[in-house]
């Protein structure tokens, strides 16, 4: 397998289901903060 495929898809892969509610949580976060 070719690893630079491999990383691609795994980037794609945690772009879609781990980022996003991740960074959400981290944008809530930063709103606590601020207030």
């Amino acid at each position: 397998m070719n690893r630079r495929n491999f990383l691609q898809q795994l980037g794609l892969l945690c772009s879609s289901m781990a980022v996003r509610p991740a960074w959400a949580a981290w944008q809530d976060a930063e709103r606590a903060a601020d207030l």
